[in-house]
């Protein structure tokens, strides 16, 4: 599985995962198109377009993908958008029931502007009032 139904499904991101380093990254982004050096309580920030990536001591601790940025993604990443973009929740229960991934609702981050679901593979989906998809986040605890 690959693009977009791979970072849905168990959030890698172009080969990325959580827990890979900044140099990895680089070597499949290359050189984000902005880059913010971790300061205390802050984690590092780099940008490739409408993708975010947060790293601490060096290391991948969550992936983001808004899919309403106006921000053109890198030519790196374009196998993340050279399929479908625009899901609804059924195609996205449809798509994690049939790769076997459990989700629930996030009833803290869920509201009436959004819900927010939280797979068993660590990925967060975030759909909007109408239940269009608009962000997808891969998170992970690097301390495990």
């Amino acid at each position: 599985m690959t693009g977009i139904t791979a970072f849905i499904v168990d959030g890698t991101c172009n080969t990325i995962t959580v827990g890979d380093s900044m140099a990895r990254l680089k070597s499949v982004f290359g050189e984000p198109e902005h880059l913010e050096p971790a300061r205390k309580s802050y984690p590092t920030f780099a940008i490739y377009g409408p993708l975010e990536f947060r790293l601490e001591k060096d290391r991948i601790n969550y992936i983001g993908l808004d899919l309403n940025s106006e921000r053109q993604p890198p030519a790196s990443a374009h196998v993340l958008f050279e399929q479908k973009l625009d899901f609804q929740i059924a195609d996205i229960a449809q798509l994690l029931r049939a790769n076997s991934v459990e989700w629930l609702t996030d009833s803290i981050m869920s509201d009436d502007a959004q819900t927010v679901w939280i797979t068993t593979n660590g990925v967060h989906l975030a759909f909007d009032a109408e239940g269009r998809l608009g962000k997808i986040g891969a998170v992970g605890n690097l301390d495990q």
